[in-house]
């Protein structure tokens, strides 16, 4: 079977073809890409992520015509509501960000990409975020979009009346309480947890019933932090390290609002880490990150800064400029790789990163000209 424009078509004027001739017709393509050489497949597969990528650009166009007409389509199988709700959302608000639109029309913009991008830009912005935009990894320009959501204190109230324990039984497992497993040993761990909830879900004496719901967040969360009734020491406090550029402030990539933020302080030691500060250089000479530097390093590269890669786990901190170099410290000297990309970074490996780690897209990749040393790098 030779490969022509009729290739991909398996669709009908009915819809997509079934039954075995369909698979029959990917099983043949799948036979016949096994023949061409591997270059040729990396193209073919950039120009088909690009093609989707305009696809989805078109989809957007039709959807906010049909918007204009009042006129939206019910989600078809295999698509949720809230596909669409996004996807409509979207739509919107590129009608006032001609730049990144006509971006997202050229397949330089994936989905995870342009959903944060149009949330973040405006109308003064729109041509800035659609030239730095395609540049920047979908975690960063997320984790910049929750950043620019302020956070008010009928948030945090919705947030707070949002919360909820649901509890169920699973027989293979013992008993499953939200995200947490909890081993059912004989039966004995699971009931003795959940006698003191129950007891601890009672409200105080006089005091109205709240909603099961909340009672049994409530009382989870307080069985785990008095547990058999300790008081927990002054000591041994939760650390709380909030990130702030001096108008929002996040614990965890969550937004707080300023209630929150305030009302912290009284049960937890708070650290404020303003990411607008000056950079602190701690010279030359100095393997060792100190933890206040460690804290701004974790919070600015949530996964590896190897450009396209988006490893979040294991990272290992890399000085641009080796120490054995005469490297620095700081800031603005140190980023978080992914094992396997450390291991390619000089002077044990031929690659160097060079420019700004401050800025999500301030990093490129060139070609160092030392000769690799064995050994793990720095």
């Amino acid at each position: 079977m030779g490969m022509n424009e009729h290739t991909f078509d398996t669709v009908t004027e009915d819809g997509p073809e079934d039954g075995p001739e369909a698979g029959l017709v990917y099983r043949e393509l799948v036979d016949e890409l096994r023949t061409q050489p591997t270059e040729w497949l990396r193209a073919e597969h950039r120009s088909a992520v690009r093609e989707q990528r305009r696809l989805k650009a078109r989809e957007l166009a039709i959807l906010s015509v049909l918007d204009e007409r009042r006129s939206i389509p019910e989600p078809t199988p295999g698509m949720s509501a809230r596909a669409v709700r996004d996807s409509l959302e979207v739509a919107r608000a590129l009608e006032s960000l001609p730049a990144i639109a006509e971006t997202a029309h050229s397949g330089a913009l994936s989905w995870d990409q342009l959903k944060p991008m149009v949330e973040i830009a405006t109308p003064e912005s729109d041509a800035e975020w659609a030239e730095r935009g395609p540049t920047w990894a979908p975690a960063d320009l997320q984790r910049r979009a929750r950043a620019a959501r302020v956070v008010t204190a009928e948030d945090a109230a919705a947030r707070r009346e949002a919360r909820e324990l649901r509890c169920w039984s699973d027989p293979d497992a013992g008993m499953v309480a939200g995200r947490f497993r909890l081993p059912d040993v004989d039966g004995v761990l699971v009931k003795s947890i959940l006698e003191e909830m129950a007891e601890r879900m009672r409200p105080a004496k006089g005091q109205p019933w709240d909603r099961l719901e909340h009672r049994m967040a409530d009382a989870f969360v307080d069985l785990c932090q008095n547990y058999a009734d300790v008081t927990s020491t002054r000591r041994h406090r939760p650390l709380v390290v909030v990130h702030t550029n001096g108008e929002s402030a996040e614990v965890d990539g969550i937004p707080l609002a300023t209630e929150t933020f305030e009302q912290l302080s009284d049960g937890a030691r708070v650290v404020e880490q303003r990411d607008d500060a000056p950079v602190v250089d701690y010279g030359t000479g100095r393997f060792a990150i100190p933890a206040e530097l460690t804290r701004i390093l974790e919070h600015r590269d949530p996964h590896c800064r190897y450009p396209g890669c988006e490893r979040t786990r294991r990272l290992e901190r890399h000085h641009l400029t080796p120490v054995g170099w005469n490297g620095t410290t700081s800031r603005s000297t140190v980023v978080r790789l992914c094992a396997e990309h450390h291991h390619r970074m000089e002077p044990h490996g031929t690659e160097r990163l060079v420019g700004d780690p401050d800025q999500p897209d301030g990093l490129r990749l060139i070609q160092g000209g030392a000769d690799a040393r064995a050994g793990p790098a720095p």
